[in-house]
């Protein structure tokens, strides 16, 4: 998730030569990557976001602090513009078969100014957009519940610092 929220790219060598895929399109499914088996990763690449304009935050969720598979996993990666929310990258890795992230809702976000509204009705379609599955970690429901959460906390960090810098 924390990759794929800085648009890292992957590189990829085989007898064609090198060829470079976005880490978002690199995983096709449980188990399934966009590999050939002639085929190796020789580098991945991303930048360093200005932390200026740029939010950006990761979180872990799961049973044990350390050396546990996590429950759930976000990552976020905004940039802003005082209030605006230019960019957005919102990345869940334990809701679906593979890291996903929520291009349509990334869209609809952009353009917005951060509420108390705005966390509660991006909270709702976040729940509807991820259907995640039910195992010994957690539960689908539980999944929906926190990954909305996480996203709020993450808002309300950003809502934070910026009334903290207004001071």
């Amino acid at each position: 998730p924390v990759l794929m929220a800085l648009d890292a790219e992957v590189v990829i060598y085989g007898p064609a030569g090198p060829r470079t895929i976005e880490l978002k399109d690199f995983y096709l499914g449980y188990k399934k990557i966009n590999l050939s088996k002639d085929e190796i990763v020789i580098q991945l690449k991303f930048g360093i976001p200005n932390y200026k304009n740029h939010k950006v935050q990761n979180y872990k969720v799961s049973q044990r602090r350390d050396l546990d598979i996590s429950t759930l996993n976000a990552s976020f990666n905004f940039c802003m513009q005082g209030e605006k929310i230019q960019g957005a990258r919102i990345v869940y890795g334990g809701v679906a078969a593979t890291v996903i992230r929520l291009t349509a809702i990334e869209k609809q976000i952009e353009g917005q100014v951060i509420s108390k509204q705005l966390i509660a009705e991006f909270k709702k379609r976040i729940s509807a957009a991820i259907q995640p599955l039910s195992d010994l970690r957690g539960s689908a429901e539980y999944r929906k519940l926190v990954a909305a959460n996480l996203f709020e906390k993450f808002m309300n960090e950003i809502m934070e610092e910026l009334s903290e810098s207004e001071i």
